[in-house]
């Protein structure tokens, strides 16, 4: 900020960017402009400390049965597979180390990369920690044989809070219609 007099002033971040705490014991730096500084168009160096703000991704298993029938061992015990896509800003600081993460309240010997394919059954759920907050997540379930897959949440930017993604397999449920739209567009000449 050229043309400043010389006195005492106060530095003041007021919006950190997305994804961002502003560091208490920073956000308000006092700086001091001397009459040489000014005189001599000296610089003075102003710094605002920003954290970064982390989440969990939760993601959660169910299996029903479309007609309410309690489920058979068999069903509780299928494992479905997910595989794990965490993208963006602070993603790529983790470098190899990747992201911790817990399988039903038990943490797992080996992080998770950002590209990572996990299993779950029936009343599972993984835990992914420390995600930066802004990351964007996206979670996909292979399609299991005779099972209509809904849930919800699973992508999106993860807040600071963290997010859930949550999957129920159904079997048993006929697959409903769906619409199919197709369009055609020509251009140029002659079209």
């Amino acid at each position: 900020l050229g043309g400043l007099p010389a006195g005492d002033y106060l530095f003041r971040e007021v919006n950190p960017p997305y994804g961002y705490n502003l560091d208490l014991d920073t956000r308000n730096p006092p700086f001091t402009l001397s009459e040489d500084t000014v005189d001599e168009h000296q610089y003075v160096y102003v710094a605002a400390v920003n954290s970064r703000r982390y989440g969990d991704l939760t993601v959660r298993k169910t299996v029903v049965n479309a007609d309410g029938s309690p489920l058979t061992d068999e069903q509780k015990e299928q494992l479905f597979t997910f595989t794990i896509v965490i993208e963006g800003d602070g993603v790529q600081e983790l470098g190899d180390g990747g992201f911790g993460w817990s399988l039903d309240g038990v943490d797992q010997p080996a992080n998770l990369p950002n590209t990572a394919t996990i299993q779950l059954k029936h009343g599972q759920q993984a835990v992914i920690r420390h995600i930066p907050a802004g990351a964007h997540y996206t979670v996909t379930e292979t399609p299991a044989a005779d099972t209509i897959v809904t849930g919800e949440n699973h992508s999106g930017t993860l807040p600071e809070g963290g997010a859930q993604a949550s999957f129920i397999n159904t079997y048993g449920r006929e697959p409903e219609p769906g619409t199919l739209t197709v369009k055609k567009q020509v251009t140029g000449e002659g079209a």
